[in-house]
């Protein structure tokens, strides 16, 4: 995935996330921990 979106979402480039689909979405999250 290109662009700055990391930023808008306040996700760094180093933050582990998962990644799922939603009712046709992709979702992002931080890893909780």
């Amino acid at each position: 995935m290109n662009g700055n979106w990391q930023e808008e979402a306040r996700v760094g480039t180093d933050t582990p996330v998962t990644v799922s689909v939603e009712q046709g979405r992709l979702v992002i999250e931080p890893v909780k921990g």
